[in-house]
């Protein structure tokens, strides 16, 4: 048995806790941090302690912090004492029922899947086609294995689909040359002449291309939302000689900012007092965590991992320098480069030059080859 104190207001609490692996980090009315053992040692536990906590009525939010084996919890008291939400905090934890939790994160999941994998799937069904006209032709042609040239032309054409309705579209909507009437030229000459590993090759080549580019895209925008949940929704601050929670956006310059074991740092300002270990990883990607004392600067999305300091705000909100971070990865031509720009309308304008070459190439030859 161990008992914990906590001073709220003032007050003192006095909680019974049953087994020594969670203690009291620090606690202030509506919210609470614990530390708890088994959080770093157990990813189901911690994902099934988080859910058991959301789903209660008292809880307004949580944050695990499972590398330093504590949880935040911002509660709302609805008649019960500071004592007896705690008390209530602490048995949730401590009788966690894993298979309970579990079927009913499974139950959600399976209402709600996550977009992000159907997206995924979206991207990368566009090579299934390309794909399979490429394998028909390959065991049709090189393995001389019977497959019909019917069914290799026909996923073939319906691979090609696309880019011949760009071509048309070009030719009779914008009336000019670009490369998809190249692309088409080239399939169909392909084609006629029995080739169909060869444009298929090429479809596909396009397509994987493309999904690349997306999955790029893609990892950027999960980096910058990263980024952005590591800035934290609030921040607590001492203004008037006590201590205050307010979202993290309205922290003013000159604001004492107070940062506790397990949450991120909400600023950029230099540590009044207080020392603590804090993890610069995501944003610096510097593994070696930093020792924060008075005197040091500290930037915002950093992790306090032990310790407590209290800091100066020099930069807050698009002035930190995760903010700073965010904007350039938003701005990141991960589509459309100016190089990628400049070479897509010099090839538009090598079309007609290549076209006429190409011409008097066969005339002079008589060779199609």
């Amino acid at each position: 048995m161990q008992t914990i104190k906590s001073q709220q207001s003032g007050s003192k609490s006095t909680v019974t806790v049953k087994t020594p692996t969670i203690s009291l980090v620090h606690g202030i009315p509506g919210r609470v941090r614990l530390r708890v053992m088994r959080l770093s040692l157990d990813k189901n536990y911690t994902d099934n302690v988080q859910t058991l906590l959301e789903s209660d009525i008292h809880v307004k939010q949580t944050r695990i912090n499972q590398a330093a084996s504590s949880i935040a919890i911002n509660y709302q008291t609805k008649g019960k004492s500071e004592a007896e939400i705690l008390d209530h905090l602490i048995s949730l934890i401590e009788n966690v029922n894993r298979s309970t939790v579990t079927v009913v994160k499974k139950k959600v999941n399976s209402q709600t899947p996550p977009e992000t994998e159907d997206e995924n799937e979206g991207e990368w069904s566009s090579l299934v086609i390309p794909g399979l006209a490429t394998l028909l032709a390959f065991l049709g042609g090189p393995l001389k294995l019977p497959i019909s040239p019917q069914l290799s032309f026909s996923a073939l054409a319906i691979a090609a689909f696309p880019v011949v309705k760009r071509a048309f579209q070009s030719l009779l909507i914008e009336h000019c040359l670009n490369i998809d009437c190249l692309d088409f030229l080239s399939l169909t000459l392909g084609a006629i002449q029995g080739k169909v590993l060869t444009p298929a090759l090429v479809l596909t080549l396009h397509e994987l291309g493309d999904v690349i580019r997306e999955q790029t895209a893609r990892s950027t925008e999960h980096q910058t939302s990263d980024l952005l949940d590591t800035i934290g929704r609030f921040a607590w601050v001492e203004r008037d000689g006590e201590e205050q929670q307010i979202p993290s956006d309205q922290v003013k310059r000159g604001d004492t900012v107070i940062v506790y074991p397990g949450e991120q740092i909400p600023v950029d300002g230099e540590v009044l007092q207080g020392e603590a270990v804090i993890d610069q990883q995501q944003l610096t990607g510097e593994s070696m965590p930093v020792v924060g004392k008075s005197g040091i600067l500290v930037y915002a999305s950093t992790l306090v991992r032990s310790g407590q300091i209290y800091i100066r705000a020099e930069r807050v909100g698009k002035q930190t320098r995760a903010a700073a971070s965010i904007e350039l990865l938003q701005k990141a031509p991960v589509h459309d480069t100016r190089m990628a720009n400049y070479a897509s309308q010099m090839a538009d304008k090598l079309i007609l030059p290549s076209l006429i070459l190409a011409g008097i190439v066969l005339a002079t030859t008589r060779d199609p080859r």
